[in-house]
């Protein structure tokens, strides 16, 4: 008899061990009820032998089992993807068609509203590595450290105060200096907040010149946001 022909007679052999397995557990849980305690069941070597066979067998049973698991896992996780790059691709196409065709204006529709959300600027970390040397180096490291990894966006936050605090005094300056020139002697509040705004989109490179390695800004724009009505 080959070992491939006494593999698939052991295989058979467990089979059967395993669904006789389910009446002997059957029976020892009848036989407790009836008796009012757990009761062992006899066993020789034989059947000890068998028991073990038919473990191995559900042992490899799992095996498979997990690696089917993970094969049909990960075929749904590809699924998705392609579900979630047909969601993007759709919300490309209205994306352009808003800002293009629209100018920007919302389009109110029966199944939603969709319209043009302003996404703030930020710092993102694109070097852990840097910007853990460089915290280290200006003495701040523990300052933004969490329990065991770095708390990006307490440092995030942290660097785009830093940012906007330069923001801040050169638009100060340019806001004082339209006080200075105007007859009342004072602007609206629309207006500072223009003078910031206009202030941070010259200021665009040299933010990103002010951050060390390790750090990237991102500067404001804007995303597509749909509002369902149904």
């Amino acid at each position: 008899m080959s070992s491939v022909t006494l593999q698939e007679a052991l295989e058979l052999e467990a089979k059967e061990v395993v669904m006789n397995l389910e009446d002997m557990m059957q029976e020892m849980l009848g036989n407790a009820e009836a008796n009012g305690e757990y009761i062992r069941p006899e066993l020789d070597d034989f059947t000890v032998r068998r028991m073990v066979l038919a473990r191995n067998y559900l042992l490899k049973d799992i095996d498979k089992m997990e690696k089917m698991k993970k094969a049909i896992v990960a075929d749904w996780d590809r699924r998705i993807q392609k579900k979630k790059e047909q969601v993007k691709t759709i919300e490309n196409i209205v994306n352009h068609y808003i800002k293009e065709q629209r100018n920007g204006h919302p389009l109110q529709l029966d199944v939603a509203t969709v319209s043009l959300r302003k996404v703030p600027q930020k710092v993102e970390i694109k070097d852990e590595l840097k910007v853990r040397q460089y915290l280290k180096e200006k003495g701040k490291l523990e300052s933004f450290l969490k329990p065991a990894e770095l708390d990006k966006q307490l440092l995030k936050d942290y660097m785009m105060n830093q940012l906007m605090a330069e923001v801040e005094k050169e638009a100060q300056q340019r806001i004082q200096q339209e006080i200075e020139a105007s007859e009342k002697k004072k602007i609206t509040k629309k207006r500072e907040k223009e003078i910031r705004e206009e202030v941070l989109a010259e200021m665009t490179e040299q933010l990103k010149e002010m951050l060390p390695d390790g750090f990237e800004y991102v500067a404001p724009s804007e995303t597509l946001s749909i509002r369902s009505n149904i």
